[in-house]
């Protein structure tokens, strides 16, 4: 079946997930909040995986099942890991209420989107639509950080009371900042006249949301995905490559607020709290993490990785709040075992693979705006693998999203070379 029948059969799914997206990623019912009782977002990912399971969508439009997909089948593994993990939970009932209720939106999610994906048009089209949706809740951030809505931490006004993707943290929000901001170069470098001007502004407004953060994490993570971009698009280019980073790094350390440039070399300040403090410092969480890990390495169950850390703590006999462990592949650990990290590993590996393989074979194509998508969405991952390890996102929605979307664009690259041939 043509990319154009298909894309007849399938308008009203792609409504239904623009729909999800704009709602997952605005949440306007916080500003509107007798919409919240509508449960919008439910309705339309439910509406959307009904319109994709009633037309067969993989078998029809695509000569093989997204299940084919190497990071498919790790992403199913990494499920089923999942649900045997409240079998061996310490708390099962929490492992279980983790599942229900956040894995299997992101599953339905995730599975639609990898799916529905069949043609450029159609993936620039969500693309835009994740760009602007994450550009409208940036302009919320600044409007509420601006109406006093922050709380001070560390003398740094950091966002509060506002969230995205189900969560209100300021490192979660400023993650999905971050991870959006390749997307943002994407669009600012193929487009031109007004549109240029357009794109370059919305850039502009989620990088001050970013900082309205204060999230060291997500700046890092903003650092790399910008230095992974340029890095794949000028990688014969290095005197260019060099050029752009410098002007970078210099237009970074102008427009950056001084609380939290501060904030930021805290970093490398071995007195500060992270280093030094026994309870609440990461450099010890994660070392109790580690420890847990070693007693237990099947794993605690999914959700449980704040038990694991607390538990540890009361057998070193220190006492305080129990603590998220601060980095990603360490809550997965320590919730699925070494077997589950092996795996999310490995499906994180293999979405690498696809964005590269793009990469190439546009280059060998000549094919400019997918040589800019791919550096894109690779950049984008980039920028939570960095992020990762210093913040608790395992299970957090924008991961997953960008991972569908390269496979997305791995399928129609697949798609289009199948055409010409």
């Amino acid at each position: 079946m043509s990319t154009e029948r298909a894309e007849g059969r399938t308008v009203i799914q792609n409504i239904f997930l623009i729909s999800v997206i704009f709602l997952i990623y605005v949440r306007p019912y916080e500003e509107v909040s007798f919409l919240e009782s509508f449960q919008l977002t439910r309705i339309f990912v439910v509406l959307a995986l009904v319109g994709c399971l009633l037309n067969s969508f993989y078998r029809r439009y695509h000569s093989e099942s997204i299940i084919r997909e190497n990071t498919v089948k790790w992403f199913i593994a990494l499920q089923i890991i999942s649900v045997i993990s409240v079998f061996f939970s310490i708390w099962s009932s929490n492992s279980l209420d983790r599942i229900l209720s956040t894995n299997t939106k992101i599953v339905i999610v995730f599975f639609i989107l990898s799916s529905l994906i069949y043609s450029r048009k159609q993936l620039l089209l969500f693309l835009n639509t994740i760009y602007v949706s994450v550009s409208l809740f940036s302009i919320r951030v600044i409007v509420a950080y601006q109406q006093g809505q922050y709380v001070i931490d560390s003398e740094t006004k950091r966002i509060a009371g506002i969230g995205t993707l189900g969560s209100d943290d300021p490192n979660d929000i400023a993650l999905v900042l971050s991870m959006t901001v390749p997307i943002g170069l994407f669009f600012v470098l193929k487009s031109s006249g007004k549109l240029k001007v357009f794109y370059f502004a919305l850039l502009c407004i989620i990088f001050v949301a970013l900082a309205a953060t204060g999230s060291r994490g997500g700046l890092l993570g903003l650092v790399m995905g910008v230095t992974v971009f340029f890095g794949l698009l000028y990688r014969k280019q290095k005197i260019k490559f060099l050029s752009v980073m410098l002007v970078l790094f210099i237009s970074l350390i102008t427009f950056l607020p001084g609380a939290y440039k501060e904030r930021f070399m805290s970093m490398l300040d071995t007195s500060e709290y992270s280093y030094s403090d026994d309870q609440y410092g990461r450099i010890n969480i994660w070392r109790r993490s580690v420890a847990a890990l070693m007693q237990r390495p099947i794993g605690y169950g999914m959700g449980n990785s704040i038990i694991a850390e607390g538990k540890q703590k009361e057998r070193e006999g220190t006492s305080g709040k129990w603590m998220v462990v601060h980095n990603t592949f360490l809550q997965i650990a320590l919730e699925l075992g070494i077997i589950g990290l092996f795996v999310y590993l490995m499906f994180l590996y293999s979405s690498f693979r696809n964005g590269l393989f793009v990469l190439r074979e546009s280059i060998e194509n000549l094919d400019k705006e997918y040589v800019l998508l791919s550096c894109g969405l690779v950049a984008g991952l980039s920028a939570f693998m960095i992020s990762g390890i210093f913040l608790s996102q395992a299970y957090y929605w924008n991961t997953y999203i960008f991972i569908a979307l390269i496979l997305g664009l791995k399928r129609t690259t697949m798609i289009s070379t199948n055409e010409k041939d």
